[in-house]
């Protein structure tokens, strides 16, 4: 069952929202409720949009017609095997209820019933739906969705006659006559729109008869395993009664939230992630329960490091190299004061005595004239410049070259740091 494409797109999405709200209660109820507020919010509809605007696009969805069978998914032999058509709405009331604005909403008997049939129509993710910015692409990515589905994700519509097409896409006899013109705006443009912006990758192929083009076939592939997609909608629908209560009562969703949640994510998906926000729910870590609900489902919680957990790993990283840095430094400060005190050693063996005399001369003399005659450390002084004058004369090299030249042995290790 697809929608005649009459309606502009806040219509459909409009009705898609509905529908989602409702769906669950299909089977049992007639009349169904939505909070005007939420409405308005999902919708992405300004709340400074007054109430006539509302009644308005409401009472377009109660005038426009539904047809089912429209491609003729009953049968694969006969395009017309069944049809029927209604309202995509039967009746529309706002009204306030307990202080709070409410629409009440009815479907037709006939529809009410197709609705919940997955074989018939296939419901979409109202976040997906709000992604479009033409009614065609969103009612052609409608179209590929539901034949994806409905033939177990196999990816292809049958070849679809160009007037049925025409008609599902709500083009007029006397528009776009040319095929040129269908193909370009009707076609092309909403097969890209939906390429970039959704979930679905989709090519078009055309049979012609006579060099003349009389029918199209869509081919549909995901973008990438979107459970939304691939989810069993046909049997999932009383096995996942017991969440959608969950998430109403327990975790505080409103029904279009719940109805969202089911159509775009796994049952195992769900269900860890609202296990995971019990138990922050116990610890007392979360205040607004059905908007950290709704986040925790939509970001995959369950699998994700906690935001805290992860800085505390990277701070416990970071002190552990610190660490382990501080160690490597004092490795080499005294593997170089070893290394420095032999070579002096060796070099006041080697070298002839009047140059020993000589560099200790140097050194006293700089030494007394930098400190004075009376400085209580002047021998210490000039036996260290004396060291530091043996091992400048020897080529023993400075602490930074020899730090490079350590590293230089060890492409892979960065050695940083100052050597005492």
């Amino acid at each position: 069952m697809q929608i005649s494409n009459t309606i502009n797109l806040l219509q459909r999405r409009a009705w898609n929202v509905l529908l989602a709200n409702a769906y669950y209660d299909l089977p049992n109820r007639e009349v169904f409720e939505v909070d005007y507020d939420e409405y308005m919010q999902v919708l992405g509809i300004a709340k400074r949009r007054n109430r006539r605007y509302v009644e308005e696009y409401l009472g377009g969805l109660i005038s426009t017609r539904i047809e089912w069978n429209v491609l003729g998914k009953v049968s694969k032999e006969n395009w017309d095997s069944e049809w029927g058509a209604t309202g995509l709405l039967a009746s529309a009331v706002i009204k306030r209820v307990n202080g709070r604005k409410k629409i009440h909403y009815t479907y037709s008997h006939e529809l009410r019933h197709r609705l919940f049939n997955p074989s018939l129509y296939a419901r979409i993710s109202l976040s997906m739906q709000n992604k479009f910015s033409s009614k065609h692409a969103l009612a052609l990515y409608e179209l590929c969705v539901d034949y994806f589905i409905a033939r177990k994700c196999q990816g292809q519509s049958p070849f679809i006659p160009l007037e049925a097409f025409r008609k599902v896409m709500g083009i007029n006899d006397h528009e776009y006559k040319e095929f040129k013109f269908l193909k370009q705006w009707i076609i092309k443009k909403p097969l890209s729109e939906i390429n970039i912006k959704s979930d679905l990758l989709v090519r078009v192929e055309y049979k012609k008869e006579k060099r003349k083009v009389v029918a199209l076939k869509f081919h549909i592939s995901p973008q990438k395993n979107n459970p939304a997609l691939l989810f069993d909608h046909s049997a999932a629908g009383i096995k996942n009664m017991e969440i959608y209560q969950r998430l109403k009562d327990y975790f505080h969703l409103t029904s279009i939230q719940a109805n969202e949640i089911l159509a775009s994510y796994k049952e195992e998906a769900i269900l860890e992630n609202l296990r995971y926000v019990e138990g922050k729910i116990r610890e007392g870590k979360v205040r607004t329960i059905g908007a950290y609900t709704m986040k925790a489902i939509q970001e995959n919680y369950c699998f994700q490091p906690n935001l805290f957990e992860l800085e505390q790993t990277e701070k416990q990283k970071a002190q552990q190299d610190e660490r382990q840095q501080k160690r490597e430094m004092e490795r080499l400060n005294q593997q170089y004061n070893e290394e420095r005190e032999k070579s002096f050693q060796k070099s006041l063996k080697e070298f002839p005595d009047d140059r020993i005399t000589a560099l200790k001369n140097e050194a006293a003399q700089e030494s007394e004239k930098m400190y004075g005659r009376d400085f209580k450390l002047l021998s210490t002084v000039s036996a260290r410049r004396f060291k530091d004058r043996v091992l400048e004369f020897a080529g023993f090299p400075k602490q930074e070259e020899w730090i490079k030249g350590k590293a230089s042995t060890d492409p892979f290790k960065e050695i940083t740091g100052t050597v005492q």
